[in-house]
């Protein structure tokens, strides 16, 4: 029989210690990315010091982890942070919490820096295949201002540490989406005092022949006020971009025509406090011919993932 002890009130100690609940806690990031079959997340370990940990898992196969220790693929970009990682064909870039720099790990290998030493920050990247570089939202905190610099910048791949400055003038910037052929970059940015969720504006940009941008061509302002959600390009190359304002999904061209179809009545500009994690945005992914759609919504503040596949969908012109 086991023998009872008397303890002050609040003072007897407990075989159930905060370090066993923690330890079974494990978080997974809102950021998830799609390449074929295999699927890409990230997920805190609390047992190792809560480090971000990106996971691999291959069609009807065990998952694995992708980054070594003691590599954190976290971001602070924006404060909140997100966005911190991209895949391209097993070849994962991601950010490290602990010097913020972009590194480069391909299948086997252990990663190493693309971006050059500095109290700079990179997150929510994309690759641009037609100049070999990421094109990302880059957060300089070694201006002399009182606010660090936000603009979207290119990073070659080939390691060198070759910095290019794209995009800048404005508060912030987010998500930026290279048309298939190469030809376009689309953008969200925004000023004070309004935040992402408040008002933002999407930018439609010629790429140059020297990788610059040139951004005068398309400039839509929020409708009414209302927020943009991360724009995305058709995975089928027709050169369209999607974009969400509240409940209504935007299919854009090139020339700045918009078509609205309205879902229903779910919020997919979601509180985007990582604004820069494309998951937190209304989709991930973009199928044309069927209007094939992964999202990620809210219904009365219960988030949901759901894949939609629509044969045909009725639509209405948003005049811009």
């Amino acid at each position: 029989m086991t023998e009872l002890k008397t303890a002050g009130y609040g003072s007897w100690k407990s075989p159930i210690t905060s370090d066993l609940i923690a330890s079974g806690a494990v978080r997974l990031d809102v950021q998830i990315e799609l390449e074929g079959d295999d699927v890409y997340w990230v997920e805190t370990r609390p047992t190792e010091e809560g480090r971000y940990v990106i996971v691999h898992r291959l069609r009807d196969r065990q998952a694995a982890d992708v980054t070594p220790k003691p590599y954190n693929v976290r971001t602070r970009i924006h404060e909140y942070g997100g966005g911190a990682f991209i895949i391209d064909n097993g070849t994962v870039y991601f950010s490290n919490f602990v010097d913020q720099r972009l590194y480069r790990q391909d299948t086997g290998a252990k990663p190493h820096p693309i971006t050059p030493e500095g109290d700079v920050r990179y997150a929510n990247g994309v690759i641009d295949y037609r100049r070999g570089r990421i094109i990302c939202v880059c957060e300089d905190h070694t201006v002399d201002d009182n606010e660090p610099a936000n603009s979207l910048v290119g990073i070659s791949l080939d390691g060198t540490g070759h910095v290019q400055q794209l995009v800048s003038g404005n508060d912030f910037y987010s998500s930026p989406r290279v048309r298939p052929d190469g030809s376009h970059l689309a953008w969200l940015t925004w000023n004070h005092p309004n935040m992402p969720w408040d008002s933002t504006e999407l930018w439609v940009g010629e790429i140059t022949e020297n990788g610059s941008i040139r951004y005068s061509a398309i400039h839509i302002r929020s409708l009414s006020e209302q927020a943009y959600s991360c724009p995305r390009k058709d995975r089928e190359g027709s050169g369209k971009y999607y974009v969400v304002v509240n409940n209504l999904i935007l299919i854009m061209t090139s020339i700045g025509t918009l078509t609205a179809y309205v879902r229903r009545s779910l919020c997919f500009s979601m509180a985007i406090t990582k604004v820069l994690c494309c998951s937190l945005n209304a989709f991930t992914q973009f199928q044309a011919a069927h209007l094939r759609t992964l999202e990620s919504y809210s219904v009365q503040g219960l988030a949901i993932l759901s894949v939609t596949f629509t044969a045909q969908a009725s639509s209405a012109l948003v005049q811009s």
